[in-house]
């Protein structure tokens, strides 16, 4: 990185499910609610949130939880390992995985950059994980910490967490690439160059396979005619 001008985050995402996004779309709809907060409506909602753990991959529907249950969990399990950026990723990634339902978010490693000077695209997310944010990281949070209040959006309720903030300048290949100290540079390029040069000796052998297969005599039969449909503008 050449400047500071980035930092990462992570985040939990507890939806609203589609009935209540439709209740909120809905309610902004209506003539007698124009200009008035549809964020206080949104956030008049999270009481009606449902979190289920994940079990094995599966919401344990044994066990429905409040939006407040999952945040006093997450913050109460975060706020000893503050000190330790290491443990406090390690310990995030495990409680996403818990809790989250954000596609984007699964993977060791994973996180969001966000644009310290970009108030008006907001760094290509809604305003409000913006603005939560840029608070982590402008009242002087440490990577490993949970912003004490969660962030509404139209998607539902973000546990933030400061995932990384940018030094400026070169990292050797023994570096790590996030604090949780998942992946150095060098094991991220040789993965990068191994995935490469599996896709194109595969590409190869697939492309000697087949021209192989096509010049064996009545090996292959085409259909011209009948799928002739398929190739019309």
């Amino acid at each position: 990185m050449r400047d500071n001008s980035c930092f990462f985050v992570k985040h939990i995402l507890l939806p609203f499910s589609e009935e209540q996004k439709a209740n909120i779309t809905a309610w902004a709809a209506k003539p007698e609610n124009a200009g008035k907060d549809v964020a206080a409506y949104r956030k008049n909602m999270v009481n009606a949130i449902t979190v289920y753990e994940h079990v094995n991959g599966e919401d344990d529907l044994s066990r429905p939880m409040t939006v407040k249950q999952v945040f006093d969990i997450v913050k109460s399990e975060m706020s000893s390992l503050k000190a330790s950026p290491r443990d406090a990723e390690r310990k995030f990634d495990e409680l996403t995985y818990k809790y989250n339902t954000d596609p984007g978010a699964f993977g060791t490693g994973t996180t969001y950059m966000v644009k310290r000077d970009d108030p008006e695209g907001h760094s290509g997310y809604v305003e409000e994980f913006y603005d939560a944010a840029m608070k982590l990281y402008n009242d002087g949070y440490s990577v490993g910490e949970v912003l004490p209040e969660y962030a509404i959006t139209e998607f539902g309720v973000h546990i933030m967490y400061l995932a990384r903030k940018v030094t400026p300048g070169y990292r050797e290949l023994s570096d790590y690439l996030t604090p949780g100290e998942y992946k150095t540079v060098r094991e991220t390029f040789e993965e990068k160059l191994r995935t490469t040069k599996e896709n194109t000796a595969f590409e190869s052998w697939q492309n000697e396979r087949i021209n192989y297969y096509r010049d064996q005599k009545n090996w292959v039969h085409t259909y011209k005619d009948r799928y002739e449909s398929l190739y019309k503008d």
